[in-house]
């Protein structure tokens, strides 16, 4: 990616000021209720330092979806934009894992 577009990239979050109406629809609409019917492989990634969603949250997602978590260190909320390589290296560690057999999975 171009400076320009990591720049833009990380910037956008500032367009999005009414996060309390972001909150009041994530409660009216929680997720996780669902995350058990999810039966195929899981990679959950998480920001180490990300404190729009704490830690714990992520313990949560993994435990529902049966998946397995990596914590990328050194960044927040925006992961695949903060640390790309970090992310990259999970995904490919992920898709190479032993994990995956019996699946099929489109390339």
């Amino acid at each position: 990616m171009t400076d320009q577009a990591v720049e833009g990239f990380l910037a956008a979050h500032l367009l999005h000021t009414d996060v309390d109406s972001a909150w009041r629809a994530l409660r009216a609409d929680d997720p996780r209720e669902e995350l058990e019917a999810i039966r195929c492989p899981v990679l959950v990634l998480w920001g180490a330092d990300d404190v729009q969603l704490p830690l714990d949250d992520a313990f949560e997602y993994t435990r529902r979806l049966r998946a397995r978590l990596r914590v990328i260190p050194g960044c927040g909320h925006l992961l695949i934009g903060e640390r790309p390589d970090a992310c990259d290296r999970a995904i490919e560690d992920f898709l190479g894992s032993s994990s995956l057999e019996g699946h099929h999975l489109r390339a």
